[in-house]
């Protein structure tokens, strides 16, 4: 919460910079996204550490070789 009211304050001071801040944003959504599929294809560890080297190595390698079968899966799942 607290983070959150200091990131509000800071983009309200860098207004002049509103692209910037929303790609930005873009892709803070997009990397959680990206690890949230992870944690549901179980390609990293729900319980227990999480190596950080593995979630990076998996967000560009591992995800964009398997998105056909994640779309997939996704598509099926709302079934």
């Amino acid at each position: 919460m607290v983070f959150a009211l200091g990131l509000a304050a800071l983009i309200k001071a860098g207004r002049t910079h509103t692209i910037l801040w929303t790609a930005a944003g873009s892709v803070f959504v997009a990397w959680n996204l990206l690890l949230l599929v992870q944690y549901a294809l179980q390609m990293i560890p729900r319980r227990g550490p999480v190596d950080l080297g593995l979630m990076v190595r998996n967000q560009f390698m591992a995800i964009p070789e398997n998105l056909p079968r994640i779309l997939q899966t996704i598509i099926n799942r709302g079934r």
